[in-house]
């Protein structure tokens, strides 16, 4: 009995080998999860309710005028995240509609900007000028109860006097926002908040000797779900904040899973000096760790150095390493490419699952299905982002959306990161482009190292422009075939308008009730997408026959281009890949077209690779997640660039060639889509997770039982929802600005260009 208590007490103080007359000794463990930097990607809780500008909590908050800065912001020790606010900035704030509240916003004038002045509305009615003072400060804000709030309450703020030459945000800015508190009319503790400058916010971190410190005001919580692992411990010192006058404050930890109710593992008293606490987390799995704080308003708790310890990580979102034996096994694929070319095609707006060789009920690919027999087949290939700007600037850069900022059609580059024209310029390898959206166009600067860019579309848009790549690519390939070279070639097929020519307008089905003069009207499907039309099932499965036609068009054509590389003896000499920038949706989940929804239509895409005869495998499948940021690498490897780690490309993901060989691809994959505040989607096995930033919500789906994604489970899992919300929240704040997406100026035909297609109104 003596032995089994000693052996418990082994076990609770995180100790391992422990026996009569043995020094105890530390397990191995290391960090696995930094609560402290995951602080601003956890839910909060108290009696007001704070969120941090610059963090996905706040972005339901944010209604209009945020800015994303361009300087590192988020999680890094001691920095405290922001965003920037332009001259009309409209906030949400909480309660009920119409009713006061009282806020505290947390906001300086950009640059120290002396001359600004400021105005306040709430739900519409003004409330008066605001009394700026120089640099940061907290302003307390009474609003008073309207009449009504059909949108919620928003809180509206008009600068006058903002900068005007604040580039590269591409306009004015007029203030650095942290921070937004609010609570009940005549709530007592905002004015302590607002009168005292060195009070630590409600969430705050602060940088201690002992790592860093996560803030909490009294009464509050800080919840965290997480993965846990067996054998992991929780470790913290309880303290308080380093301001005067700090309150006392009762701390306690509990743990939550999906199998058992609410817990408490440990509770203690806050102060000056504790000694760090070591705690045991039992379970495995998705969990809820909560760290309360019970106290009166002005009570700072600081959860110092707060770590979960264990022996293996969880980072499901970070680039697999590769080992030794995965790079030695591709090393004999690299010598057999040595020598070889690349052409690249890109499909626009080509759902995997409307590829026969995916499965598809109709044979819309069979050109393509046999290039997948005669190489390799991506059943998990995802796209980063499900519009073609930051879709593309993705794969040439291998960079997230997050990370590069080509996000805004209407005025944004391709971004100065390095990328693979880049890398292949500097190389001597000759480049080639031949774009049929102007999206990915010279206006957009994709033009950028190739030696001959060409673009095969014009203002007034021609619906069969697919065959014009026979007129401008085949005389290029026949001029270069004696030279090494990589070549791209971005189809408009399938993308809108889906107006084929024939046969492929009556392929799957002849007659149907949208007219031909119809069919290149986006306002018709805007109108579907609006509402403002009604969705007759007749009309959407011609709409869907019709893109099938498209695809099959399309299709047609990578049939004549592989027999013009077999031609001019380029076929056994060039590694060719299939791909798409996105997918497309026709009205699975009551929308058609794509960039602002994150279903498997729109984000799985087709990706097939297929290597000249003797040199690469043949009639594989590959399982593993992969992402088209990971093609920059590959197409490099494939050109005999990765074979050295000191000449290796800076490239932030990796090359496919191992994978496709047998080593691991990735754990994960992240989408996102068009919005300011997007919904990223997250992919894991059989998972799929959607975090809508801008409603505070998460979508939950088991593909294995679910492929539709009709069933969301985030109501029925609510901690496996939160598990990867709060991932993906993590995964956001992570993302740093590699390279500025430059502002554009469109042309009037670049403007009718990008309309026709549906990008813009």
């Amino acid at each position: 009995m003596r032995l089994g208590r000693f052996a418990a007490l082994c076990a609770t103080l995180g100790l391992a080998g422990c026996g009569p007359g043995e020094r105890p000794r530390e397990r191995p463990l290391r960090v696995v999860h930094d609560l402290a930097r995951l602080a601003w990607s956890a839910d909060s809780a108290g009696a007001c309710e704070h969120a941090a500008f610059g963090t996905p909590n706040a972005a339901r908050l944010q209604v209009e005028g945020f800015v994303k800065p361009l300087e590192a912001a988020g999680h890094e020790a001691g920095h405290e995240p922001f965003l920037l606010g332009r001259p009309n900035v409209t906030l949400r704030v909480g309660g009920q509609p119409g009713a006061a509240r009282r806020v505290v916003l947390d906001f300086a004038p950009y640059g120290d900007n002396k001359r600004l002045k400021a105005s306040v509305r709430y739900n519409g009615r003004r409330l008066g000028a605001l009394a700026l003072v120089r640099g940061r400060h907290r302003y307390l804000l009474d609003l008073p109860e309207t009449g009504g709030a059909p949108r919620g309450n928003e809180l509206a703020l008009r600068f006058r006097g903002a900068a005007r030459h604040a580039r590269p945000y591409g306009g004015q800015i007029a203030a650095t926002f942290y921070s937004l508190t609010s609570g009940a009319a005549g709530d007592k503790s905002l004015d302590h908040l607002a009168s005292h400058s060195d009070l630590p916010a409600p969430l705050s971190l602060e940088s201690r000797p002992d790592g860093l410190s996560a803030v909490v005001q009294g009464p509050g919580a800080l919840r965290y779900a997480l993965e846990l692992a067996p054998g992991e411990e929780l470790r913290f010192s309880p303290g308080l904040a380093s301001v005067s006058g700090a309150k006392a404050a009762t701390l306690a930890v509990s743990l939550a899973t999906p199998s058992s109710g609410e817990r408490e593992l440990w509770r203690g008293a806050a102060h000056s000096g504790a000694k760090e606490v070591r705690l045991a987390l039992p379970g495995q799995g998705p969990a809820l760790l909560t760290l309360h704080v019970e106290g009166v308003p002005e009570a700072r708790a600081a959860w110092s150095a707060p770590r979960v310890m264990g022996e293996v990580g969880h980072d499901r979102l970070a680039v697999t390493p590769r080992d030794e034996r995965d790079e030695a096994r591709a090393d004999a694929l690299r010598k057999a490419l040595s020598g070889m070319n690349v052409m690249l095609v890109i499909l626009d707006a080509a759902g995997a699952r409307h590829f026969s060789c995916y499965g598809y009920s109709r044979r819309t690919t069979p050109e393509i299905d046999r290039l997948a027999a005669e190489g390799v087949l991506f059943e998990r290939a995802y796209t980063p982002a499900v519009y073609t700007l930051p879709a593309m600037s993705s794969l040439l850069t291998s960079l997230d959306p997050d990370e590069h900022g080509s996000i805004d059609l209407r005025g944004r580059k391709m971004p100065s990161a390095l990328s693979l024209p880049d890398v292949l310029a500097a190389r001597n390898i000759h480049t080639g482009a031949f774009v049929a959206n102007g999206v990915v166009g010279r206006s957009r600067g994709f033009d950028r190292s190739f030696a001959d860019f060409h673009e095969l579309y014009t203002s007034a848009f021609d619906p069969t422009q697919a065959s014009r790549f026979r007129d401008a690519a085949y005389p290029w390939l026949q001029a270069n075939r004696d030279r090494r070279f990589f070549a791209w070639l971005h189809f408009r097929e399938p993308h809108f308008p889906y107006d084929p020519p024939p046969p492929f307008d009556t392929a799957f089905g002849a007659g149907g009730p949208i007219p031909k003069n119809m069919r290149d009207e986006i306002y018709l499907i805007l109108a579907i997408d609006a509402r403002r039309r009604p969705a007759i099932p007749a009309e959407i499965e011609h709409w869907t026959r019709l893109y099938d036609g498209n695809l099959a068009y399309a299709d047609q054509e990578i049939g004549a281009l592989r027999r013009k590389l077999e031609e001019t003896g380029l076929l056994e000499r060039t590694v060719l890949i299939i791909a798409a920038d996105h997918g497309e949706a026709l009205w699975e989940h009551e929308h058609i077209g794509h960039e602002v929804m994150v279903y498997e239509e729109e984000t799985h895409v087709p990706l097939i690779v297929r290597f000249p005869r003797g040199t690469g495998p043949a009639g594989v499948r590959i399982r593993e997640f992969v992402s088209l940021s990971d093609l920059a690498p590959t197409i490099a490897d494939s050109l005999g660039l990765w074979r050295s780690a000191s000449t290796r490309p800076a490239f932030r993901t990796q090359s496919l060639l191992p994978v496709i060989l047998g080593a691991a691809g990735r754990r994960a994959v992240v989408t996102r889509d068009r919005g300011e505040e997007p919904r990223y989607a997250l992919r894991e096995g059989s998972v799929k997770a959607i975090s809508n930033t801008s409603a505070g919500t998460t979508e939950l789906y088991d593909l294995a039982t679910d492929p539709g994604e009709q069933k969301d489970l985030a109501v029925q899992e609510p901690i496996r929802a939160a598990f990867y919300r709060q991932t993906l929240a993590a995964w956001i704040l992570s993302r740093r600005l590699e390279g500025v997406a430059a502002p554009v100026q469109l042309t009037p035909d670049q403007q009718e260009n990008l309309k026709a297609l549906g990008y813009i109104q």
